[in-house]
This record gives C-alpha cells, sequence and structure tokens, in this order.
C-alpha cells in the first residue's frame, strides 16, 4: 500500500513537473522563484521558525563602543590636569623646591611656562577625544579605535568562537586595553567586557546594519534565480533533444548531471581541505547558524550551476552525433548517384540545426555564468556586512589586517571563473571544429553571420569572467562611499 501511494504521488509530480516545463513555462518558471525566495529566507531565518515566540533578532554582533571605554579615562584626566595648571600657576610648589635661591624667581617662571605649556597641550588632547565621544562618525570612531589597544589574537577569536557555538545564548569575555592618546609620551590601562549584541528584532537588526540587509537580499536572490534556471535549463534540454531526433545512444541528460555535480561537490570539499580549510567568517561575527546557512546556499548555487555545466556537455555530444548523421547522409547521396546539388543540402540542413543548437548553448553560458556571479556577489556582501562591524574593525586596527580578509574573494571570484571555463571551452572549441569541416557555399548568409565580431569575442571574454568581475564589486563599493 505504501509502495503504491509513493508510486502515485511520484508520478503526479512527474507529470506536473512536466506540464509546468513544456506547457506552463511562464508559470513554471515563476512558481521556481516563489519557491527559491522560501527555500533562501528559510536557510537564513529557519531560528526564527523553531522559535516564533522569541522575536529577538537571530542576527548578533559583539558590542563594542570606544566611545564609552575612553569618556571615563578622558574626563579623570582633565580634572587631574586643571588640578595641576591650578598649582601650577600658583607657583606655590616651585617656590617650595627653589630652597630661597637667588635665582629663584627666574627658574620658577620658567618652569612655570615648561609645565603650563605641556598641560595645555595635554588639556587640549584630551578635549579632542572627548569631542570625539560624542560624535557618531566614522572619522571620531577611527581616532578612538586607534588609541585603544587589545591584546586578541587569532587563538582568542578562535576560543570565543568555539565559546559561543557551546552556550548559544549568549557570550562574554573581560578584556585588558591599553589608551593611548595621540602626541602623549603615555600609557593609561583598564578593563573593559564584550558582550554578545542582539537586535530587539530582525528588522532593528538590519536597519542598523545596513550591509546584512544587503547580504540577505542577495541570497534571497540567489535562492530564486537558482529554482528558476531549473525549469529553463530542462525546456533548453527538450529544444536540443528535438533539432534533429532524440534517439542517438548517446550519454543521457541525468548520467551526466550526476558526473558534473560530483566533480563540482570534489572542488568544494579540496577548497574547504586546502585554502578554505579556517572560514574567515565566523559564527561569532553575525550568525550563530551561519555556516549552515551558507552550505545550504553553496549546495542550491552549485546543483543549478551543474545544471548548466550538463547543457554545455550535452549539447557537445549532440552537436557529434549531428555532424556524423549529416557526414552518412552525405555519402549516402552520393553514392547513390545524387546529384550534387542535393547533397550540398545536407551541410545547410546540419548548418541549421547548428545554430539552433548554439543558442541554447548560449543561454546555458549565460545563465551558469549569472548564478556563479551571484554566489560570489553573496560572499562579498557577507565580507563586507562584517568588515563594517565596530568589534571587526577594532581587530583590523590591531592586527594591521582583516580578519576578514576582502582579497579572498578575489581567490573566490577566481575559482569559479575557471570552473566556469573548463565546461565552457572545450564544447565552444568543438563547435568551431564542426563549423571549419562543414563549410557553407560562398555568399552564404549564415557565412556571413560567422565572421568574426569583435563585439560577440568581448561579449564572450566579459560572459565568462564575469564570476571574477564579479569578486571585485564590493571592495569596489567600499572604495568609492567608504563609511
Amino acid at each position: 500500500m505504501l509502495n503504491r501511494t509513493s508510486k502515485i504521488i511520484s508520478v503526479s509530480i512527474k507529470k506536473l513537473a512536466d506540464r509546468l516545463v513544456t506547457k506552463d513555462k511562464l508559470l513554471g518558471v515563476s512558481l521556481a522563484g516563489i519557491l527559491g525566495m522560501a527555500t533562501g529566507m528559510l536557510l537564513i531565518f529557519y531560528n526564527d521558525i523553531r522559535s516564533p515566540l522569541n522575536h529577538q533578532a537571530i542576527f548578533h554582533e559583539i558590542s563594542y563602543d570606544p566611545a564609552a571605554i575612553i569618556r571615563p579615562i578622558v574626563r579623570d584626566s582633565i580634572r587631574e590636569l586643571e588640578k595641576r595648571l591650578e598649582q601650577v600657576l600658583s607657583r606655590k610648589i616651585f617656590f617650595e623646591k627653589a630652597e630661597g635661591k637667588k635665582d629663584s624667581v627666574e627658574r620658577v617662571n620658567d618652569m612655570v611656562v615648561r609645565e603650563k605649556d605641556t598641560i595645555v597641550n595635554a588639556l587640549k588632547v584630551y578635549h579632542t577625544y572627548l569631542d570625539y565621544t560624542y560624535r557618531k562618525d566614522t572619522v571620531a570612531f577611527q581616532q578612538l579605535n586607534r588609541a585603544l589597544h587589545f591584546p586578541f589574537t587569532p587563538e582568542d577569536i578562535d576560543t570565543m568562537d568555539s565559546t559561543l557555538k557551546e552556550q548559544s545564548a549568549g557570550l562574554t569575555k573581560e578584556v585588558s586595553f591599553i589608551f593611548r592618546p595621540a602626541a602623549l609620551d603615555l600609557e593609561i590601562q583598564g578593563r573593559t567586557t564584550f558582550m554578545l549584541k542582539r537586535g530587539s528584532s530582525d528588522v532593528w537588526f538590519i536597519t542598523g546594519n545596513s550591509a546584512t540587509g544587503m547580504w540577505v537580499l542577495f541570497i534571497v536572490t540567489f535562492c530564486a534565480v537558482c529554482f528558476m534556471v531549473l525549469p529553463v535549463c530542462m525546456q533548453y534540454l527538450t529544444s536540443i533533444k528535438f533539432c534533429y531526433g532524440s534517439h542517438e545512444h548517446r550519454p543521457s541528460y541525468i548520467h551526466i548531471y550526476s558526473w558534473t555535480l560530483g566533480a563540482m561537490l570534489i572542488v568544494l570539499l579540496l577548497m574547504w581541505l586546502t585554502f578554505y580549510d579556517t572560514p574567515p567568517v565566523r559564527d561569532l561575527y553575525i550568525l550563530h547558524s551561519l555556516w549552515t546557512s551558507l552550505i545550504g546556499v553553496m549546495l542550491i548555487g552549485y546543483v543549478a550551476g551543474a545544471g548548466c555545466f550538463t547543457g554545455f556537455v550535452y549539447a557537445g555530444y549532440r552537436l557529434d552525433v549531428l555532424y556524423r548523421t549529416a557526414q552518412n547522409q552525405a555519402e549516402a547521396m552520393a553514392a547513390a548517384g545524387d546529384d550534387s546539388a542535393k547533397v550540398a543540402l545536407v551541410p545547410q540542413a546540419e548548418l541549421k540545426a547548428y545554430h539552433a543548437i548554439l543558442r541554447y548553448f548560449n543561454g546555458y553560458f549565460i545563465i551558469a555564468a549569472i548564478i556563479l556571479s551571484l554566489l560570489v556577489l553573496c560572499v562579498g556582501a557577507l565580507y563586507q556586512a562584517v568588515n563594517q562591524q565596530a568589534f571587526v574593525r577594532l581587530l583590523t586596527d590591531d592586527w594591521g589586517h582583516s580578519p576578514v580578509p576582502q582579497h579572498f574573494i578575489y581567490l573566490y571570484g577566481a575559482v569559479h571563473t575557471i570552473m566556469l571555463l573548463i565546461f565552457y571551452l572545450p564544447t565552444k572549441l568543438s563547435f568551431r571544429t564542426l563549423m571549419k569541416v562543414s563549410a557553407p557555399p560562398a555568399g552564404s548568409p549564415m557565412l556571413k553571420a560567422r565572421l568574426k565580431n569583435p563585439i560577440n569575442k568581448l561579449g564572450e571574454l566579459v560572459i565568462g569572467t564575469l564570476p571574477l568581475l564579479a569578486s571585485v564589486i564590493p571592495p569596489l563599493i567600499d572604495f568609492i562611499f567608504p563609511d
């Protein structure tokens, strides 16, 4: 009974899928997009659904306010310096040290002037810092952050991240610091506490962290596009099959897809075992379930990308069959003694099918480039959101480099560009080989369409390197629109 029920359900789903792909194309693509959006939102916000009565934001950040740390220190220092200045101007402390020498008055005056200048300069520095503590802009944050120094190490970040995973409710850490005011040769030591801070709701957190909102938007858009791609790929597949017949004994689309997806997942595994062995973006920085969400997003991207890569390979197989069929037809007609005019029509029919498959091949190529570029943009948006957090900027100033380096995005984009070209170039070369063998008559419009066009070549180059170009966008935005 159970087997019969499952069989009925699977047949119903297959019929629905076939109808959406072949008959209701637009509806199928739209429904797939809605499903993709829902999946993207679930991947990020599934903790909200698990605890629907808890309205606290799932996002978090390590609270760090240099103004709150420095303000009491600066006020105490100003108060002490003002007292010291009163003593200096009264000259009492200097007369007591002079011990009645003849030149005591001159010496005291010189000492008063020097001491007064030193105190006044120090007061100016401290008042500048006090002014910074009441301002909420990037310049003020940078000046205050550069004056504070914390003994954080990468090992400390590892420990804090592990502690957060064990104590998912929260995290506190007391840390010593050194305050070094600019232009003053002194150090003031103290201690402060770093705490994990969550917003009262997801809306309030995203409102205060616009880069996080952009990352969420990219994830939802990416998942929607990936789901919309699947019915389009299936439609392209059906069209390729029936360009010239569909009964050749060649590997099936599912067979090629399995090998392609397996190869891509092996590449992903090698990335994690080599240069991506320690993830730069940790759960500590933004989201407790970050890597669970990212793994789901990457798998969706690779599943959709594998569909396009399989389209490359499948088009190549069909092209080979097309070429062999045309050759056999031409040889058979020539052997039967048919006139040369009929034999010449065979390459023309072949060329027509060639251009039909080429359109679908280019469609697969553009879709694959868009998917991988969006994947790179998602990673770039995440890095940008993390690098704008106050705690990460603290580590960047103290370490001299960001714990979430932007240049990793370039490497990520380059890897996916290479992956795209690995599947694209062999099939593209097979198309060119066929065109050399099956040259149409002189003056044919098909021949004119094949003439080298620099704009088309440039377009292919841009599309092929689109994932790499996408990796430049987040750092470029930071450069053009600094905080």
